[in-house]
């Protein structure tokens, strides 16, 4: 059976939360100087705006083949993400997915946490993405 990108967003709706909550780019901030060059220039004043994150829009970019491994990886991260809230952080401090795709020939797993998610905990899925980009890594050097 085919892995569908739906399958995987199923399999971790607190690392796939941020569809639901909209979302905004923490470093889509402009500083008074850059307000000050829009009104000098006769520009409209900046405004962020809420999107969904690119995963949302553009799916899971990657080849067919690895989304088992993405699929292994997200179940692992969403159980730890489980032991976070159980032990007491905050939903909206817990990691989040923003984009899974193929860059340079290798997986790439963008996430971010809340600026309040202890390190420590947010650890379980580091090692989760850097085993998943190891296992597609090992998938291509098997390759011809």
């Amino acid at each position: 059976m085919a892995i569908s990108d739906q399958t995987i967003f199923s399999a971790a709706p607190l690392f796939f939360r941020h569809k639901t909550e909209g979302y905004f780019d923490p470093e889509d901030v402009f500083t008074e100087e850059h307000h000050a060059l829009r009104t000098e220039l006769g520009l409209p004043k900046y405004v962020q705006e809420r999107r969904y994150p690119p995963i949302h829009t553009w799916g899971i970019e990657c080849l067919d083949a690895w989304l088992e491994i993405v699929l292994d990886a997200v179940t692992t991260i969403e159980a730890a993400l489980h032991e976070m809230e159980a032990a007491g952080v905050a939903v909206e401090d817990l990691p989040g997915c923003f984009q899974i795709k193929d860059k340079f020939g290798g997986l790439r797993l963008y996430w971010r946490a809340g600026k309040t998610a202890p390190t420590a905990q947010t650890q379980a899925v580091r090692d989760a993405v850097a085993q998943a980009e190891a296992r597609v890594l090992g998938l291509r050097r098997r390759v011809p």
